[in-house]
């Protein structure tokens, strides 16, 4: 979820970021609120489509995977760090406040939230240290927040330009996974359930930039697999889990699909006329989209089912409503908050390395 610069940006990138927010919401929405959560409507229907949006979070680490690493490029690891911050934070500060205080003043089962609580989260890694995330959500971030950290190792060591072979690295010890890697350590620090999306996009950008190969064709082939065999097993833990079944087929399709519109992206060259002040937008506002709308969507579902309102309306005004707020975020509050922490981190960076980012 980098910020690219316009000559370096995908547009089409911005519009998946999107999808893939919107996606997790409908999932949320139309399925695991009325699986979760007592008294708020059914979508039978609508739930039989989007009980699968949850595949949209491994959209996002394909995008990540893509984005990082060309964030990555001419940047030393401390300009990274800064990157990183205002790009996260800023938005995740203001999406944890509002949600704590909507919990506390509409009341809910987590009312009894503490300051504690709300300070660990601020952290972003509330979990390491035992204390529950607010929003069910951010157990993404941290996700997200290893995969940077690697990459930061690796701008730290000169090594980002030797990451074809780390990848093959972190493939295997994915394949390894598959057969009972015993380290509990090592699955928590290097994730493999996740390597090979977060693998797949960095693979996408390096033969955008430096051309195809056999080598590159196989380790996506094999980042291909290893997805497919993890969200398969996903799928079944998720029809033991909700009695619902989730087809390993459709959730294949969706894994080809997202491969087929990175193959167009990355091999299209032709500058077609997007609309990209829209695109910019929807990219805008699909992280806070995806901060905000789980826990608050579920309370508002809570505060107004009783108003007898037609579920589908109520479930078009509270998606509304958080595509609004999203954006006010995005355009109002986001943008400018971390625009001045950029300058402070930067400014301090000038004062202990003069010659590390340029004026």
């Amino acid at each position: 979820m980098s910020k690219d610069t316009p000559l370096d940006r995908f547009y089409e990138l911005d519009l998946l970021r999107f999808i893939a927010a919107f996606s997790v919401l409908l999932f949320h929405y139309t399925f695991l609120n009325g699986v979760q959560v007592q008294s708020v409507p059914i979508y039978p229907f609508l739930e039989s489509i989007f009980k699968y949006g949850y595949f949209g979070v491994e959209l996002f680490f394909m995008i990540s995977g893509f984005v990082i690493l060309l964030s990555a490029q001419n940047k030393t690891w401390k300009s990274f760090i800064v990157s990183r911050i205002t790009r996260l934070y800023p938005a995740f500060l203001i999406a944890v406040t509002i949600t704590s205080a909507l919990i506390l003043i509409m009341g809910s089962i987590d009312s009894n939230l503490s300051l504690s609580q709300y300070l660990w989260n601020l952290t972003m890694i509330p979990e390491y240290v035992g204390v529950q995330n607010i929003d069910p959500v951010y157990w993404t971030l941290q996700i997200e927040i290893k995969f940077y950290f690697w990459i930061l190792i690796l701008l730290l060591f000169k090594q980002i330009q030797n990451i074809e072979p780390i990848i093959l690295i972190w493939l295997a010890i994915s394949v390894l996974d598959i057969f009972g890697l015993q380290y509990t350590i090592i699955r928590r620090l290097l994730m493999p359930e996740w390597a090979p999306y977060f693998s797949a996009g960095a693979l996408f950008y390096i033969i955008k930039t430096q051309g195809i190969n056999t080598q590159r064709l196989a380790m996506l082939g094999l980042c291909f697999s290893l997805s497919l065999y993890f969200a398969t097993d996903n799928a079944s833990n998720k029809t033991d889990i909700y009695t619902i079944y989730f087809s390993p087929y459709i959730l294949g399709l969706l894994l080809a699909f997202y491969y087929v519109l990175f193959t167009y992206i990355i091999n299209n060259n032709k500058k077609i006329q997007l609309p990209h002040a829209l695109f910019i937008a929807l990219g805008g506002i699909s992280y806070p989209l995806y901060l905000l709308h789980q826990k608050i969507g579920s309370l508002l579902f809570v505060e107004n089912v009783s108003f007898g309102i037609n579920k589908y309306l109520l479930l078009f005004l509270i998606t509304t409503i958080m595509i609004i707020v999203s954006y006010v975020l995005y355009r109002y509050l986001e943008r400018g908050i971390a625009k001045n922490m950029k300058q402070k981190l930067e400014h301090l960076l000038r004062l202990s390395h003069p010659r590390l980012i340029p004026k």
